[in-house]
């Protein structure tokens, strides 16, 4: 019997619940996926039902062959952390949090427009004889969609999140025995690769904000690359309105593929330029309220128009 059928077995989850769990929770999980996180779950003792701990799709660049793909991975809730901290029984609340602008004075309440520089967290423990402090930097935390914008929720609550961020430090801090490894969605903002989505729903300050999730569409057969054809330089046809920024890579710009799987390397210069403006009038429709797009929809159409002017601006 394979690995991951026995993980599955003595997950303490039926049938019902492991199907339940990969039709939602790791939703689009492969078994090897699903093994490995009931796994962590079960080691954590964290409630996927519950909220505590949950999987995340990102997209990385796969060194071999410089493509964007994606992997599952495990991340736990703030409320996750808090749990496991507690069941140690040395664990005696917080103090905080506070925040700072880049004066430096700490408050502990944010009331300006702008976003906090700075967060801190003190994690009491029983057998500590100080607080333990961590300090979270916005400039190290926040996620940033391609065009440099922060996403929605750092846009909505920064000092939230900012607030989670040195929370979930100095719980790892203080019970590193217990949550070494163990990250939350709002630290990974910044890990290498790009947020595709979350498979389940985000709590923010107590309010469950569902994910949009972009229509599923069937997987298409990868089509033969198209031989290498000569072209000639075409211009940028403008930004209307957008800020598109260069790629400093031209191979990785070459290798960002079309919906039918060539490489961009291998698409001549007019249809490259086609394709950026019908995705910039996607974005400028989404703009003005004509269609909505989701989050993941509109970073992909920023990076593959970051890619097109990269190689026009090249060629």
């Amino acid at each position: 019997m394979s690995d991951n059928k026995l993980a599955l077995q003595s997950s303490g989850l039926n049938q019902e619940q492991i199907e339940l769990v990969k039709r939602t929770i790791c939703k689009g999980a492969t078994n090897d996926e699903l093994a490995l996180f009931i796994m962590q779950a079960n080691k954590t003792g964290l409630d996927p039902f519950a909220r505590q701990i949950y999987a995340i799709r990102r997209k990385e660049k796969d060194r071999d062959t410089n493509n964007w793909i994606e992997k599952m991975m495990t991340q736990i809730s703030i409320d996750g952390s808090r749990l496991i901290a507690e069941r140690t029984g040395k664990y005696n609340g917080q103090l905080g949090p506070f925040w700072c602008g880049e004066d430096g004075v700490w408050l502990d309440v944010w009331l300006k427009k702008e976003h906090p520089s700075a967060a801190k967290v003190a994690v009491l423990r029983s057998d500590f004889k100080e607080p333990l402090w961590a300090v979270a930097r916005y400039d190290s935390y926040a996620q940033l969609k391609l065009d440099g914008q922060p996403t929605a929720m750092w846009q909505k609550m920064p000092d939230i999140m900012l607030a989670k961020c040195a929370e979930s430090l100095a719980l790892r801090k203080a019970f590193p025995q217990e949550l070494s490894g163990l990250y939350t969605t709002e630290e990974m903002g910044q890990a290498g690769g790009t947020i595709v989505e979350s498979t389940t729903s985000e709590i923010i300050a107590g309010e469950v904000v569902e994910p949009e999730q972009p229509e599923q569409k069937p997987a298409k057969p990868a089509a033969k690359p198209a031989p290498a054809q000569p072209t000639t330089s075409v211009a940028w046809p403008g930004d209307y309105g957008l800020t598109i920024p260069v790629m400093a890579n031209m191979g990785e710009a070459e290798g960002e593929l079309n919906e039918k799987n060539v490489p961009y390397a291998q698409v001549d210069h007019e249809t490259l330029k086609n394709m950026a403006k019908s995705m910039m009038k996607k974005l400028n429709d989404h703009k003005h309220n004509v269609i909505t797009l989701t989050e993941s929809e509109i970073d992909e159409k920023y990076r593959k128009l970051s890619a097109i002017k990269t190689i026009l601006k090249g060629g």
